[in-house]
């Protein structure tokens, strides 16, 4: 009987290590869909926030400098 609780011990052991290793691949999984979806919220919360701040501070239609005058320091050769 000494060999068959030795094997059943070793059986146990086994077991356990497999569910170990269960639960940390299962919350590895669970730890990167988390992560995920909080980079999902996070890229969205962003967008609503710009998309806010476009309707508060909307761009100017025109252009502020006037034509021409885009570097030019002088017209004379």
């Amino acid at each position: 009987t000494g060999g068959f609780k030795k094997e059943m011990e070793t059986l146990a052991r086994l077991q356990r290590e497999r569910q170990a290793a269960d639960n940390a691949a299962a919350a590895k999984a669970a730890a990167q869909a988390t992560a995920a979806a909080n980079a999902a919220n996070a890229a969205s919360l962003a967008a609503a926030k710009q998309r806010e701040r476009m309707v508060q501070y909307p761009r100017s239609q025109q252009e502020t400098t006037p034509t021409g005058a885009s570097g030019v320091l002088s017209t004379k050769p």
